[in-house]
């Protein structure tokens, strides 16, 4: 039985919408992403519009039936769209309509998206954990409405708005983001310390990353980047830090200069530390020997010990005056 055939007001009704019906296109409100046309049964005559910048997404019963990508007008003609031809419902009348729903989906890029959190990592050079802190912007764009439709949109909503698209996905971008970010950090050996250097590489790799997930959802992420990659305030970790640097200079200068250097700090803070008047002076220069080795009146040898002139010298570990010829110091037992 055809429509026409049918009786009653709804009938005819159904009939003249049918015949009304002859240009399908986007009629989203203002800041809507996607949104499904109002009609949902078409006849063979109606021309279908697509702008640029979006796509329309045939949906029949749940299914995904045809994408039309490119802007441009259709005629939906059976001829040019077989598709067509299984839309045709029995109960709109058979070869002159079909029925479906019909999105219309824009791809144009999102508002900037901004987020943070923070990771933690094994800091390669010193083995000791620690926590990175950051922040990073993107922005969303649809590239395939049909997966789009297919994976994420809700049945009976009309639509989604570019301010909701976001919230769908947060969670998600954020733990992906925090995960690629962690492992990159661990396979790269790159130092925790000063990781902000690095902003611009791990950005990169994270956004390749995340769009391999975005990707089933139809989705891109564009512009991708770190605003801030901070280490945290930890005092065991920074004193493991300044240990290796200060072993890494012994190993460049040679310990004797090194033991210079760090006896004239030693000096100064002992001079600081007694008042830093002129009668203080010889404590920090008693202090200098101890910490270098050196004999006042005369050259010290390396290990501290007497000069060859037989002179006294000062344990280098607790700076005590050592008599000539003493072995170890009387202070701290310290071998001379």
């Amino acid at each position: 039985m055809g429509l026409f055939s049918k009786t009653g007001k709804k009938a005819r009704d159904l009939g003249k919408r049918l015949d009304l019906a002859t240009v399908i296109e986007n009629r989203a409100p203002v800041g809507y992403i996607c949104y499904r046309h109002p009609e949902e049964n078409f006849n063979t005559k109606s021309i279908l519009t697509v702008n640029p910048g979006e796509q329309a997404v045939f949906v029949n019963n749940g299914k995904l039936v045809q994408v039309f990508r490119d802007p441009g007008k259709y005629q939906l003609k059976t001829s040019l769209y077989p598709f067509l031809k299984d839309l045709q419902s029995i109960a709109t009348g058979g070869k002159d309509a079909f029925s479906c729903q019909i999105y219309f989906v824009r791809t144009v890029i999102s508002e900037q998206i901004e987020y943070g959190g923070n990771v933690e990592v094994r800091d390669p050079g010193l083995g000791t954990p620690r926590k990175v802190f950051f922040n990073y912007g993107y922005r969303l764009r649809i590239n395939d409405g049909g997966r789009f439709l297919t994976q994420l949109f809700r049945n009976g909503r009309t639509g989604i708005t570019a301010a909701e698209l976001p919230s769908y996905f947060e969670a998600e971008i954020l733990s992906h983001a925090a995960s690629s970010l962690s492992a990159n950090i661990q396979s790269s050996g790159a130092e925790v310390v000063g990781i902000d250097r690095h902003i611009a590489d791990f950005s990169r790799i994270v956004q390749n990353d995340l769009n391999s997930f975005l990707d089933s959802y139809g989705l891109q992420a564009d512009n991708f980047s770190f605003s801030r990659l901070k280490l945290d305030k930890n005092k065991m970790a920074e004193e493991a830090e300044r240990l290796r640097l200060q072993g890494m200079m012994l190993n460049a200068m040679g310990q004797d200069a090194y033991k210079t250097i760090r006896g004239m700090d030693v000096a100064q803070s002992a001079a600081e530390n007694t008042g830093g008047n002129a009668g203080n002076v010889l404590v920090g220069i008693n202090a200098l020997q101890a910490a270098t080795g050196a004999v006042l009146g005369g050259g010290a040898n390396r290990d501290g010990g007497t000069n060859q002139g037989g002179k006294a010298a000062f344990c280098p570990g607790c700076g005590k005056k050592a008599a000539p010829g003493d072995a170890f110091c009387s202070g701290c037992g310290r071998k001379l």
